[in-house]
């Protein structure tokens, strides 16, 4: 019925828990294949132990590409009628197959999307939700995307969606790329409440470390996707508004305060889409305190980043909080 998709590089401590999560599913019906991207520690050969625990893996060791061509050299090789992703540094919630499964039969739907959360680095933390689901239109479902979670991994795919697209590779932030466009085949979307996939945002991870590249390379998709979603229904390009000031603070620019190149790059970056900023201003999804964080951006980036390591370092300093 699912094929699961975890494309594996140099994650050897925190593999065996990503497999161990997805092997103790309450959903049984899933095949997992395991990509292994030309890893250089041990991770092909944990893959290679798990194989002989459970008949329902199936490993695959290939030279390093990317995230993006382990994902779709796992997808030449599915047998099963949907696909999920979950990456290996990541785990997934007891049901994360189950919610996603009979929301998909509950509504026929092409895709389906639930909630996800942070997890520790280490061991299993599971979030409590409730279950409520609902049909969405594709258009309702992209702005779901929009205003929520591009990842591929708190999806179900119908597995003919990735007929005509693929993910891009030699792209980062391959998902901006990939994700919103396999709507333009879906009839039918769902949606769950429910939090069962936990990402984990390791240090030295793909996510987690930012070069002037990569701000190229995001930058690229969101205007791509600004262009798609004018093209498609103007009234929700504030949504793309929101994301981009929100992945512009919380993804780009804090992510890079200590950066020696932290100047250049910012102001780079703002400058080149002014516009897009100014409009933050008065975007209706934006709070007040990120409003005042665009404001701070638009006024001089330096203030900025003297500002949020201000607020960093009292954070530090308060006191631990302590169970009563």
């Amino acid at each position: 019925m699912i094929s699961v998709i975890v494309p594996v590089y140099n994650v050897e401590p925190y593999l065996p828990r990503c497999i161990k999560s997805i092997l103790q599913q309450t959903y049984t019906d899933f095949e997992l294949l395991l990509v292994d991207d030309g890893s250089t520690d041990s991770s092909g050969a944990i893959c290679d132990e798990f194989v002989e625990k459970d008949s329902r893996i199936r490993v695959f060791h290939k030279e390093n590409g990317s995230m993006s061509d382990a994902r779709n050299y796992g997808l030449d090789r599915t047998c099963g009628e949907f696909v999920a992703f979950v990456d290996s540094d990541d785990y997934v919630g007891p049901d994360y197959l189950r919610i996603l499964a009979e929301t998909q039969a509950q509504f026929q739907a092409d895709m389906v999307m639930l909630e996800m959360s942070g997890g520790p680095s280490t061991g299993f933390k599971f979030i409590p939700s409730q279950d409520a689901r609902r049909a969405l239109s594709p258009k309702e479902a992209l702005r779901e995307i929009i205003m929520g979670s591009v990842s591929p991994c708190d999806k179900l795919f119908k597995r003919t969606l990735f007929d005509r697209k693929r993910f891009l590779t030699g792209f980062i932030y391959e998902d901006l790329h990939t994700i919103p466009y396999l709507l333009e085949d879906c009839r039918i979307c769902a949606h769950s409440t429910s939090v069962q996939y936990y990402y984990c945002g390791r240090k030295g991870s793909v996510s987690s470390t930012i070069t002037f590249h990569k701000i190229k390379m995001w930058n690229e998709g969101v205007e791509k996707l600004y262009q798609y979603v004018e093209s498609m229904d103007p009234e929700m390009i504030d949504c793309v508004i929101y994301r981009y000031a929100c992945d512009g603070i919380f993804v780009i620019l804090e992510r890079m305060l200590d950066s020696p190149d932290y100047t250049a790059t910012a102001k780079t970056f703002r400058d080149r889409h002014l516009d897009w900023w100014k409009r933050a201003l008065h975007n209706p999804y934006l709070s007040l305190r990120k409003k005042a964080k665009v404001l701070l951006i638009l006024t001089n980036v330096n203030l900025y980043r003297a500002t949020y390591a201000r607020y960093l370092k009292a954070k530090a300093m308060l006191p631990s909080r302590t169970k009563r």
